[in-house]
């Protein structure tokens, strides 16, 4: 099976590579792109984080998600913090904790799962900026981005399913 895309006979980009890319192009695009009041920054993240966590934990090496929350804290306009990349640390941890649990559920079961997944971690990133940061990120701004999420997670996870169909088992 060819794992990687090719152009003229040259390899491109590894499709073990791809979710982390896609990871970190879709962060970027939303913090650039969106309006304050309608910012899908970070809860877009935590979306893809949850659903390749849950259906192919083995395409998203730790080092790589760190790597991916400290490129997205660096192309924040504001400082950098170790937020990010703490909570998807915990993410990742406490996802592959209970996989078991939702691996093979119905979608409304993960799906409900992913709304108060994503609602602790943008809870725990508006306080801990607060906290940390000394910056408040105003929580209407949370709950917007919250809701357009949650809402857009069904459409996610149909073109997330045939990627992550592509990406070889290792």
């Amino acid at each position: 099976m060819n794992t990687s895309f090719l152009q003229d006979g040259k390899l491109l980009v590894p499709l073990k590579a791809v979710p982390l890319l896609f990871l970190l192009i879709l962060n970027i695009m939303t913090i650039d792109f969106s309006p304050p009041f309608l910012s899908l920054f970070p809860a877009l993240g935590f979306a893809f984080l949850f659903h390749w966590l849950i259906y192919r934990p083995n395409i998203l090496p730790p080092l790589g998600l760190m790597a991916i929350a400290i490129l997205n804290e660096l192309t924040l306009k504001d400082h950098f913090s170790v937020i990010l990349p703490a909570l998807y640390l915990l993410s990742f941890t406490f996802i592959l904790k209970y996989r078991h649990r939702l691996y093979g559920q119905r979608f409304y079961k993960i799906w409900v799962t992913y709304c108060a997944y994503s609602f602790a971690c943008l809870m725990l990133y508006g306080m801990a900026k607060v906290v940390f940061a000394g910056e408040f990120y105003p929580p209407s701004n949370l709950l917007v981005s919250w809701i357009l999420v949650v809402l857009l997670y069904p459409l996610l996870t149909l073109l997330l399913a045939p990627l992550q169909r592509l990406i070889p088992f290792q």
